[in-house]
């Protein structure tokens, strides 16, 4: 069966470059773009055909105004153009747009918290695939979904309510290939040459990497073993670093591991490498990527257990308690501690059917945020 259809959920910074770079695999021959914003989708879609025209790639992109809300119309899409691979890149809030705010306001009143505790914002990353994901079970569309929005801890919720994507991307990707970047300047290698597997959660991406726990190997392309040979929290941290988490904007590379995973999948090529949330378990794992699965590759001296456990003490360490078995999200003493400090916001859990609400609190909460930072000479 030919594969060769695909659909962006979102126009965005990470959406515009995921389209970009959709359009130069000659694998790609239809690309459906929506977004609630017509003049910016319609831009994102111009942009992508005349860029990839120039280059002399000619596939089919269609853009369509779409609420993913909206339930019924999402499902009338599905059914009607049938993507065979979805990436959804929407949110309600921009991760760079609070983080902006909170960090330097963590360190300007000298708060105790090691990180942003990026799991507070849980519910602005959650609504929309939660939505989305309805969408495509009612579709009944022969479909495989690439999740950016959050994915170490959304896909694990969406997994409790029977609606996890196929597969994440990001994180744990971005920071394994900045790790090879690191690892290959030191021994003045290719990057190619050096070959990394990790289990981690994306908390190591908001903190020193001391306070996390991971497990990481580092072999050469020959297969010899070079792990003992760094200090590997030193490592981690750099990985982290050059795949822009240290302020810069990463939609780049961010896109380029999504739309790595498309191309997997459409090809069912079995490449293996790294991604968060495949098949909604929490946290970042190797897998092989193929159509009918993505199968977690642990190495031999990590059992599955030991990885669930890094993962799910990862979640903890970016704020989630647990995730009840109706996808109920707990949030740890910390977190709730932060958003009642910082936001004045009271929340110790959130429902499914709660994330709508508590993204709305959350964005009014960092809005009046911004203002007191302005006021106080904060930013």
């Amino acid at each position: 069966m030919t594969r060769n259809n695909v659909m962006v959920v979102g126009a965005g910074e990470v959406g515009r470059y995921a389209a970009e770079y959709l359009v130069r695999f000659p694998i790609v021959r239809e690309i459906l773009l929506v977004d609630i914003n017509e003049i910016r989708g319609k831009m994102v879609a111009y942009n992508a055909e005349i860029a990839g025209a120039i280059h002399k790639y000619y596939p089919r992109i269609v853009y369509e105004r779409l609420d993913v809300t909206d339930t019924d119309k999402t499902v009338d899409l599905l059914r009607k153009y049938k993507p065979q691979v979805i990436l959804h890149v929407a949110t309600l809030m921009s991760s760079f747009y609070y983080q902006h705010l909170a960090k330097p306001y963590i360190k300007a009143k000298k708060l105790p918290f090691k990180s942003h505790l990026a799991g507070h914002t849980f519910a602005k990353d959650f609504y929309l695939i939660y939505k989305l994901m309805q969408a495509v079970k009612q579709s009944d569309i022969d479909t495989r979904v690439v999740n950016l929005a959050f994915p170490d801890n959304t896909n694990i919720v969406l997994g409790k309510l029977g609606l996890a994507p196929t597969i994440g991307a990001g994180t744990i990707d971005l920071t394994a290939h900045g790790v090879k970047k690191y690892i290959a300047e030191k021994l003045n290698l290719k990057i190619h040459n050096i070959h990394v597997t990790m289990v981690v959660h994306h908390a190591q991406r908001t903190m020193d990497a001391k306070y996390v726990p991971y497990y990481i190997k580092i072999q050469k392309a020959n297969g010899e073993d070079i792990t003992d040979n760094f200090d590997l929290v030193e490592v981690l941290n750099k990985g982290a670093y050059y795949t822009g988490i240290w302020g810069g904007d990463n939609s780049p590379m961010t896109a380029a591991s999504a739309v790595d995973n498309m191309i997997a999948l459409l090809s069912d090529s079995g490449v293996i490498k790294h991604a968060p949330g495949p098949a909604g378990l929490p946290g970042g794992w190797p897998v092989q990527i193929n159509w009918d699965e993505v199968k977690v590759m642990l190495p031999k001296d990590i059992s599955m257990e030991k990885a669930m456990e890094i993962n799910l003490e990862g979640m903890k360490m970016d704020g989630i308690e647990r995730v009840e078995n109706d996808g109920t999200v707990v949030f740890t003493k910390e977190t709730v501690e932060y958003m009642a400090t910082v936001l004045d916001m009271h929340w110790t859990k959130v429902k499914p059917e709660e994330t709508l609400e508590m993204s709305k609190e959350l964005i009014a909460a960092y809005k009046k945020l911004e203002e007191k930072m302005k006021q106080e000479g904060l930013k």
